[in-house]
């Protein structure tokens, strides 16, 4: 039997890579689910990662994004067809939450405020879950709903069992809320998340397994 150099080194190169990217994995808790309603998409992700200037002071960070379709179509209320000019609250239940503060926001985090529920804008906490809510200090502040934008708040926050926030069914992660606003209407929303979204380091090692496949694949073909 003849072995050639080439088809050893590709296995080898392909486990390396492998197992880098697995001790990646082994350094970081992230976890991201979402779900599309209002025609808006709906992403909630959190990370043990957090960023080194809130590193000494919190364990978890996580972020709400909204991305807006290019033909956003219009919301019913009641019966009556308006149209939504603003997000002007957004809200992230994570489990056991406890302490968080807003870090950043679509215009900057001057512009709104962050606080925790039960609220007037239906923010609240429930058994074993905390909310952490923004809501826009003027329409100025809001995030304008424009065609084709993505508008993103992120918090830094402590929770009792960390864990928890990334458990492998994404119960960790219970809704998301928002209110879209007109001149004349305010919609309060929520939903809750189920739907996992791959990781970019997840989707990479598929990619690379599929591509090392194919090729073996066109170098079996054109040997035989």
């Amino acid at each position: 039997m003849v072995f050639n150099r080439t088809s050893l080194l590709m296995p080898a190169t392909l486990l390396s890579c492998l197992i880098l990217l697995a001790g990646s994995f082994a350094q970081a808790a992230t976890i991201s689910a979402g779900e599309d309603a209002l025609g808006i998409t709906w992403t909630l992700s959190a990370t043990d990662v957090v960023d080194a200037a809130y590193a000494a002071d919190y364990e978890v960070m996580f972020s709400v994004q909204a991305a807006l379709p290019s033909d956003l179509s219009l919301i019913m209320d009641e019966g009556e067809t308006i149209s939504p000019e603003w997000i002007a609250v957004s809200e992230a239940r994570i489990a056991g939450l406890d302490d968080f503060m807003l870090v950043s926001a679509p215009g900057g985090t001057a512009g709104w405020y962050d606080y925790t529920g039960p609220s007037a804008n239906s923010c609240m906490n429930i058994s074993g879950f905390g909310s952490a809510c923004a809501e826009a200090m003027s329409d100025s502040d809001a995030a304008s709903i424009t065609s084709g934008a993505t508008y993103t708040w992120t918090w830094v926050g402590n929770v009792s069992d960390l864990d928890a926030v990334f458990a492998d069914d994404y119960s960790g992660l219970q809704h998301i809320g928002a209110h879209l606003e007109s001149e004349t209407h305010r919609k309060g929303w929520n939903v809750s998340i189920s739907n996992p979204v791959p990781e970019p380091s997840a989707a990479l090692v598929f990619g690379v397994g599929i591509a090392f496949v194919a090729a073996r694949v066109r170098r079996t073909t054109c040997d035989s």
